[in-house]
């Protein structure tokens, strides 16, 4: 699969505790990612959840799902879940994962392990 680099995608490193974890909390980066594919975080409610069909480069197929939970001091908290076991099979603690898109059927996110295939680093590159 050739994949090109693009002006929007979202990278995300793997501390311990987001691996431990299981509900890291969105970036920045892909919070705004996340909404070309139809997550409104202004219009998400605490307990609104929308899930996105997840694609990794080795042909594993799963979700990513993105929701609001409470925070402190009342502020709404965005957080993303990938199924444990699947994360855990795809990248370690230390690894830096990136999201971009691939075209399956209508369109999935596609995630990249760019510590594992550092050839694919250029896709974490920020371009002005």
């Amino acid at each position: 699969m050739k994949i090109r680099k693009l002006e929007n995608h979202a990278s995300v490193f793997l501390t311990k505790t987001k691996m431990t974890k299981g509900c890291p909390d969105c970036t920045k980066s892909l919070k705004q990612f996340a909404r070309l594919f139809g997550v409104n975080w202004e219009t998400m409610q605490r307990g609104d959840k929308i899930t996105v069909p997840l694609m990794f480069l080795d042909g594993t197929e799963t979700t990513i799902t993105f929701y609001v939970v409470s925070g402190s001091g009342g502020r709404k908290d965005c957080r993303f879940n990938i199924p444990a076991t699947i994360l855990k099979a795809q990248a370690t603690v230390g690894d830096t994962i990136t999201f971009t898109y691939a075209i399956k059927n209508d369109q999935a996110m596609l995630c990249v392990n760019v510590t594992r295939q550092p050839q694919l680093n250029y896709l974490t590159e920020v371009t002005a």
